[in-house]
């Protein structure tokens, strides 16, 4: 493959910090947070953003799908209605769907099951506690097979497995790029493949010529927030910290946040956005409501620090961009094997694998 078409590839798009990442991410768990403070009878509502299955314990449970009607299969494995409707519930969060999730929500089931079963063919094999311990690594959270099962409307087992077969269609496809070995698999490296996520000195200057000002530190603040579901304590917990003493109760969530990211992440509550974008250090907001799942939730939130904007400094940066780089070139060699495993593969519906998925 040409190494102009390679770069171009490798440059499809501005990079989005982790921090900002990370930070739309927190009213969700703030909010969740809140609900453990919550009554138990007005617990069992709470949403979770993170991607499964198995999801992390805090979803709500929901009807199954109807049965377990098999949408697609690949190699005789199924993919059924409840995995799929779960998956739904879980991506979209409880909203409303995109009409064209459902089907990558298939598709991409359908490439790990063509990848794990390849997998496993060549004697990758993996013990439970290596799952867990996978899917912590890449997903952040240890997977509870019993919540999400009891969630899905499906069993303990189905949700092992899909585990399993996520972790399995990814080692896979590291080992075929030959950026990971496992022992004991006799997974060969493809030469062409590696040569396709390979990072050249030449991308590495490129992408940061062409991205240098979104590769720099933005201006942050650094923030305290107390959830609660109780007002009263809200209030206590707002006096104590303008009077510098520790409020009883849990830790508070804490996040360093970029200032253009502060509308998402208070989004419930843009007063607090306000807050935070113009408070000084140590600065204590009043207790703000803010709808949460299972009710209403009382935010209380402290400006802890705050942090100039930085540029970007190559020798601080390379690590980073060669992993976006190669995160980029990895989403193409996963569609190249994929696209080989389909040629020997039997499946439905016929048009399974047709359109390429746009991320991983």
């Amino acid at each position: 493959r040409p190494a102009a078409a390679r770069s171009r590839s490798a440059r499809s798009g501005p990079p989005t910090g982790g921090a900002a990442r990370g930070a739309r991410r927190t009213l969700a768990a703030l909010l969740a947070a809140a609900a453990l403070a919550l009554p138990a009878a007005a617990q069992g509502a709470q949403d979770d953003p993170d991607i499964g299955p198995p999801a992390p314990a805090g979803l709500a449970p929901q009807a199954a799908a109807p049965g377990s009607r098999t949408v697609a299969s690949v190699n005789s494995k199924p993919i059924t209605g409840s995995d799929v409707a779960y998956s739904l519930r879980v991506l979209s969060r409880g909203g409303p769907v995109d009409p064209e999730l459902e089907n990558t929500i298939v598709r991409r089931m359908g490439e790990e099951i063509l990848l794990a079963t390849e997998a496993e063919r060549l004697g990758l094999d993996l013990s439970p506690s290596q799952v867990n311990s996978y899917w912590m690594r890449w997903f952040g959270f240890e997977p509870d097979y019993e919540e999400s099962a009891a969630q899905a409307g499906t069993t303990v087992d189905r949700q092992r497995e899909l585990a399993e077969r996520t972790i399995l269609s990814e080692l896979y496809v590291y080992c075929r790029v030959g950026l990971m070995q496992m022992p004991g698999a006799r997974i060969d490296v493809d030469l062409g493949l590696k040569h396709m996520v390979d990072v050249t000195p030449q991308q590495l200057r490129e992408y940061f010529k062409e991205f240098r000002d979104e590769l720099g530190r933005p201006a942050t603040v650094s923030v305290a927030i107390y959830p609660t579901g109780d007002p009263d304590e809200a209030a206590r917990i707002a006096a104590a910290l303008r009077a510098e003493t520790t409020p009883s109760g849990p830790a508070p969530i804490r996040q360093e946040v970029p200032l253009d990211a502060l509308p998402q992440v208070f989004g419930y509550a843009p007063s607090l956005a306000a807050f935070a974008r113009d408070g000084v250090v140590g600065a204590v907001s009043d207790p703000t409501e803010a709808p949460g799942q299972a009710g209403p939730v009382q935010l209380v939130v402290q400006v802890t620090a705050r942090a100039e904007a930085e540029a970007a400094d190559f020798a601080s940066v390379q690590d980073e961009l060669k992993n976006r780089i190669q995160s980029n070139l990895l989403v193409q060699a996963k569609r190249e094997i994929v696209r080989r495993l389909a040629r020997q593969a039997v499946y439905f519906p016929e048009d399974l694998f047709d359109e390429p998925l746009t991320g991983r």
